[in-house]
């Protein structure tokens, strides 16, 4: 309905430079997105896709082996001109970072596992699940856990560990807490300014935290899956309505 009115002629010339364009380019991302549709696993429909990529790059971007191992470990980089801003990175190696994070993290939550450090806060947490809801407890313990560890991955690590119990005791269930948390701490993450998810993007565009009121989707989710949660889990969507089971 809005088609783009113009590209850049030089963009497209250097894509067909560097590149043999072709609808079997298309493959590994279409498998991405159709796989999960026929209820394959996540691990399984990325490991697909990885290696229709691989095809796609040796049989129709004549692309060698070795060089294919390179681009997997250390990421892609372009030999044309202008597209490397667009194109280069990725691989294995600059996934290290997140690598290191998720460790430290998942340490943390074991040793709070473990020693029962959070044994109290626990019991507070699913008390108010009982009288406030389970939902919006969640909201208010993903938007702390984010203030505090200016990071979406340790705060949803940590949601995780503090509201799956609250869940269970309370006659929740591991998918309902799982949605809970895509419509809490994976989205209202970005509105907090200190955090990476925010801060990063804002500085990205050199804009300030002027332009959080504009983004309409990470407020207005959470808001709307607030009214309309008991449509998709019933009388379930409260925790002081389930105590009987």
């Amino acid at each position: 309905m809005n088609p783009i009115s113009h590209v850049d002629a030089g963009i497209i010339q250097a894509f067909e430079d560097e590149f043999t364009l072709s609808p079997w380019a298309f493959v590994p991302a279409v498998l991405m997105l159709a796989l999960p549709l026929f209820k394959v696993g996540v691990i399984l429909s990325i490991s697909i896709s990885i290696l229709a990529s691989v095809a796609v790059a040796f049989f129709i971007e004549k692309v060698s082996i070795l060089k294919i191992i390179k681009i997997l470990f250390l990421g892609y980089h372009s030999t044309g001109d202008g597209l490397g801003a667009i194109l280069d990175g990725g691989g294995l190696v600059s996934m290290l970072e997140i690598v290191a994070i998720l460790a430290i993290s998942c340490a943390y939550s074991g040793i709070f596992n473990r020693t029962d450090m959070l044994l109290s806060l626990l019991s507070l947490i699913e008390k108010c699940c009982t009288k406030t809801g389970r939902y919006a407890t969640t909201f208010f313990v993903s938007v702390a856990t984010c203030v505090v560890f200016c990071n979406q991955t340790i705060a949803t690590l940590m949601c995780s560990d503090l509201l799956t119990k609250p869940y269970l005791n309370t006659g929740g269930s591991r998918q309902e807490l799982a949605i809970d948390m895509e419509n809490t701490v994976i989205i209202v993450v970005g509105l907090i300014p200190w955090c990476i998810a925010c801060s990063v993007p804002l500085t990205f565009f050199n804009i300030g935290i002027n332009a959080l009121p504009w983004a309409f989707y990470m407020y207005l989710v959470p808001l709307c899956y607030f009214f309309t949660k008991k449509r998709w889990f019933g009388n379930r969507a409260h925790g002081a309505e389930n105590q009987d089971g």
